[in-house]
């Protein structure tokens, strides 16, 4: 026999609860959570409901990731040899001290027809880091800004 698990979702936004609520805390409707049954192992928002078994340190295999240099020596030191495909990195710092132009330097360099690159600034607007990037002479089909 299966073992099963219980989860909790909002019919009315989706949000997901290991436990019964009477009110979503996302959207805010009374009486839309209902329970759902599910089986084992199964995944839920990058969770899985299956427990790892421990594994010695010793005994993971090291994979050997391609990555991309971006040219800059020390931001590739720093990211252990350069920028792994699909990673997201998150650099944070006081203002003024450059980031968001080393950062748009650097998407500028890695951006090319097979590697698109996406740049998401949290401080600055599109058209302000269209500025910079004018300033910089960025200007890769291959590089798209979000803010």
């Amino acid at each position: 026999m299966e073992k099963r698990k219980t989860r909790f979702l909002c019919q009315n936004c989706g949000y997901l609860s290991f436990k019964w609520l009477g009110r979503c805390p996302q959207c805010g409707e009374w009486d839309s959570i209902s329970e759902e049954k599910m089986k084992e192992g199964v995944f839920t928002r990058g969770l899985s409901l299956t427990p790892s078994k421990p594994v010695s340190i010793r005994e993971i295999e090291r994979s050997t990731l391609s990555r991309y240099l971006s040219g800059i020596d020390e931001f590739d030191r720093i990211l252990g040899g350069g920028v792994v495909p699909g990673s997201l990195i998150l650099v944070g710092g006081e203002p003024g001290i450059g980031k968001s132009t080393l950062l748009l330097e650097i998407a500028n360099r890695l951006s090319s027809p097979k590697s698109v690159v996406l740049y998401i600034s949290g401080e600055e607007s599109i058209e302000q880091s269209k500025l910079r990037a004018t300033r910089l002479g960025v200007d890769s089909a291959y590089l798209y800004v979000s803010s």
